[in-house]
């Protein structure tokens, strides 16, 4: 255990993580756990009340809500992020929102807006995507959707050099644009992600900040001459000039702080370490910006900068290809969030190809911002590129769980046990535990003792996901929005049935999303769909038509099929029509069907609609859910996906439901409603997302 005086080398970094456990125990109580232990190893230290201190502070400056500056109506143009559509950021009283456009604007334009902005979307689901906290912490606090606005004037803005730099490095050679996008500009978004992302070099280049390391050796050389507080000078204009053209990254604004912090305490004849720097530069950000915290690539930076300070690794490939496995094992929590596979292989390419990239790719991508030389090297880059595509194309990927909550916590705490232990042999077994862990966890399926249906929230369209205890089956009923995020966060890697209700992008467009993240038994579709067959014709997936009193039976759960009773020529009232049965409850889907269509299924099948549970068809709209339609499914609960694009449900709807004594449930209120079935006593719990 004697490892563990480098975890706690001085009293600065004691203040430090005190700051750390503050803020993390701000987004979740259980790293308050992290305190029990910091003052378990400090019990004797005489900065512990101090410390203590710090945690509190952490958690104040987190949990502290901050209060939104109003915009005055008048917004200045930043910069421009996608094109037709175009997407601008543009700024009012140092506060940046989003402005989603048709219309063409210049850099540099002041714009009045007289409507107030939107703010995005909270996470709809337990650990889903919270779009609000992840544009909170990229600066940005709202967004305008395709609103009216007026050009006033068009000023000189330094941001026009920016977009004058994208626009020139987006004419350069296909290749060599790659390359300076990601090693110069820090942007990974493009076609050869994938490629790089498997050899596990984009997510490392990004966290350790290593091209401000690169940036800044070059500058080392070229300000040699100058005396150290002059240089420091230089560094700080150049990192500030390379910031503002990146438009600040997280990664890279870590890197560049901590490069300064500790530059300007060495040239003060300050004693300052690396961890010391780091330190500072964690509490500053949080400061700065609390929502940093609920960025994936935070912890992510953080945590490997930490390693890459206290591992200090030597330069020889066997402890490059060590230090490569430690690292990746370390942030698997984190990576879990944005990919779903780890590939081998990058353990053992990812040292030499990061030495490959550090010393030789990197530099040329620099000298490629020249145009004669990025043409010249062209050739050499295409080259590059399919040696990479070469060594993926047969790489096998291992499907990782997606961690959260205590799970992080307890993986975090595994790895620890692994790092500090000094014994090979014990090392090889507690890395053991921690891979057991880690696929246990989609094991935890199996002991779930009850039935669920799942209304996810996807705004406006439908997705409805049907489990039955102990994993026995799984059934989606259409896919819009986030389905591929719940599917990975519950680790639901099996679909007995995938049925799309009819072909209208509100309920089928996320479906090749599902096929991707789960392995799919059989697809459902009504016998009179066109649409959606038409989609389907390159798939491999076993694809069965359906007609009305057909059955589908799957591990207890008993669907019957109701509808469509004919050809209506009509994609809203050919939706097939559900009736399932599990757990001796009732739920009826009818997807998008209308009075007429409506007007048939009474007629033939009267009474036998009835259902505890309706899903409202077409969300409520008032060309749906007549009243002799009501009276004969009589459910206790009525459940509506709607959101707020068609102003969907309609308030005849709303009070038809409510006179006939039925209680209404609706995802744009509540977010996501999940209805959980007890098998042996016939109660049910409806649990929301969001109390509205």
């Amino acid at each position: 255990m004697k490892n563990l005086k480098t975890l706690l080398p001085s009293n600065t970094h004691l203040l430090g993580f005190g700051f750390l456990i503050g803020a993390l125990s701000a987004l979740n109580l259980y790293y308050l756990l992290l305190m029990i232990i910091l003052v378990f190893f400090m019990r004797k230290h005489k900065l512990l009340k101090l410390s203590l201190l710090f945690i509190l502070l952490g958690f104040l400056i987190v949990k502290t809500p901050r209060t939104l500056i109003k915009p005055n109506g008048y917004y200045r143009v930043l910069w421009v992020s996608e094109d037709k559509p175009f997407v601008y950021t543009i700024r009012s009283n140092s506060k940046k929102y989003h402005l989603k456009s048709n219309q063409e604007i210049e850099i540099g334009s002041v714009i009045m807006i007289e409507t107030l902005p939107n703010l995005y979307d909270h996470a709809r689901f337990t650990y889903g995507f919270d779009a609000h906290d992840y544009y909170k912490s990229q600066g940005i606090n709202g967004y305008f959707n395709y609103v009216d606005f007026e050009v006033i004037k068009v000023e000189k803005s330094p941001y026009k050099v920016m977009d004058r730099l994208y626009t020139y490095v987006d004419s350069l050679p296909t290749n060599a644009r790659y390359f300076v996008k990601s090693l110069v500009l820090g942007d990974y978004e493009f076609e050869n992600k994938d490629t790089l992302s498997k050899l596990g070099i984009s997510h490392l280049f990004v966290l350790s900040g290593l091209h401000i390391q690169i940036l800044m050796t070059m500058c080392g050389y070229l300000f040699k001459p100058f005396k150290p507080k002059t240089r420091t000078v230089c560094y700080t204009v150049i990192l500030g000039f390379y910031l503002f053209i990146t438009k600040m990254p997280l990664s890279l604004l870590r890197a560049a702080l901590q490069f300064l912090i500790y530059e300007y305490f060495v040239i003060n004849d300050k004693k300052i370490t690396r961890l010391d720097a780091l330190s500072l530069t964690f509490m500053i950000m949080i400061i700065l910006n609390p929502f940093y915290l609920k960025s994936i690539a935070f912890p992510l930076t953080f945590i490997s900068s930490l390693f890459f300070i206290l591992e200090r690794p030597k330069p020889d490939f066997m402890s490059s290809v060590g230090t490569t496995i430690y690292i990746q094992l370390l942030i698997l929590p984190f990576l879990s969030q944005i990919q779903s596979r780890m590939y081998p292989l990058a353990l053992l390419f990812s040292p030499v190809i990061m030495r490959v990239f550090s010393y030789t790719l990197m530099p040329l991508a620099w000298f490629s911002l020249f145009r004669p030389i990025a043409e010249l090297l062209e050739e050499g880059f295409k080259a590059i590129i399919s040696l990479f595509e070469y060594i993926n194309q047969d790489q096998i990927g291992f499907l990782i769980p997606r961690l959260s909550g205590i799970l992080i916590l307890i993986y975090m705490v595994l790895w620890l046990l692994i790092y500090l232990e000094e014994s090979a042999k014990h090392k090889l077994l507690k890395g053991f535990f921690l891979i057991l862990f880690l696929y246990m966890i989609p094991c935890i399926r199996y002991v779930k003792p009850y039935d669920q249906v799942t209304f996810l929230d996807v705004g406006q369209g439908d997705t409805t996901i049907i489990e039955s205890k102990h994993n026995g089956c799984v059934i989606v009923i259409d896919a819009y929005g986030d389905i591929k995020g719940y599917l990975r966060n519950n680790h639901i890697v099996n679909i007995d049935y995938l049925i799309i209700s009819h072909g209208h992008e509100d309920h089928y467009l996320k479906m090749y999303d599902v096929l991707e993240t789960a392995n799919v038994s059989e697809i459902i579709i009504s016998h009179y769909e066109q649409d959606i067959e038409a989609l389907l014709v390159d798939s491999s997936h076993k694809t069965k038509r359906v007609r009305p009193s057909e059955k589908l039976t799957c591990s207890g759960i008993e669907m019957t099929i109701l509808g469509p009773l004919k050809d209506y020529k009509n994609a809203n009232n050919n939706s097939l029509v559900i009736k399932l049965k599990m757990n001796d409850f009732s739920f009826l889907f009818t997807g998008d069907i209308e009075e007429s269509a409506e007007v048939d299924l009474v007629n033939k099948y009267k009474k036998e609609l009835g259902s505890d549970f309706l899903k409202v068809p077409h969300h409520g709209s008032i060309t749906s859910s007549s009243s002799r339609f009501i009276n004969h499914v009589n459910p206790i609960y009525a459940i509506i996906s709607s959101g707020n694009t068609y102003l969907h449900p309609h308030k005849t709807i709303l009070t038809r439901y409510l006179d006939n004594g039925i209680y209404i449930y609706q995802t744009k209120h509540s977010n996501t409603i999940t209805v959980r079935l007890k098998y042996y006593d016939r109660k049910y719990r409806i649990r929301v997302h969001k109390d509205g």
